[in-house]
């Protein structure tokens, strides 16, 4: 038996006939930015409208598409899963490009290059890797970096 199988694992062991059982977890990928972090003297993610654009400009039922092949659940952007008994359900999420660029641009933050770091493996640099597309498509800029587990 096998504890925990993730990414292409997980269609490379239903490929062998193995039996599958599954359970609801609380797992997740968390991308989110530093509102500490300081550029060129600013920090940019101090200014909500700045964190309210990238998460408007994110469908997160896409990055567990691309992410992780549709296993699961989308994210909802919340701070804890729905098995966990503080859980409360939310308004769903918005998806906006559009306003998101607009809440960048208002926010002074337009031509501001994001960087969104990720890990080397499969499911996380995936899933990573549809986040920055998705921002590119509202108009942000965005440069990738991947560093290798044992750097990360």
């Amino acid at each position: 038996m096998l504890h925990e199988s993730v990414g292409e694992y997980i269609a490379i062991l239903d490929d062998l006939g193995l039996e599958k059982s599954e359970v609801v977890t609380a797992s997740t990928l968390v991308i989110r930015p530093n509102q500490l972090a300081e550029v060129d003297g600013k920090r940019p993610y101090a200014d909500v409208r700045v964190r309210r654009a990238l998460a408007l400009a994110v469908d997160n039922a896409i990055c567990l598409e691309l992410g992780y092949n549709n296993l699961g659940a989308p994210a909802e952007n919340h701070h804890v899963a729905p098995v966990h008994p503080a859980y409360a359900e939310l308004l769903p999420l918005e998806f906006n490009p559009a306003k998101a660029k607009e809440l960048m641009d208002e926010a002074g933050m337009g031509d501001f290059e994001h960087e969104l770091i990720s890990i080397d493996d499969d499911w996380r640099k995936n899933t990573c890797d549809a986040v920055a597309a998705q921002m590119r498509d509202a108009g942000f800029k965005v440069k990738r970096t991947v560093l290798p587990g044992s750097t990360f």
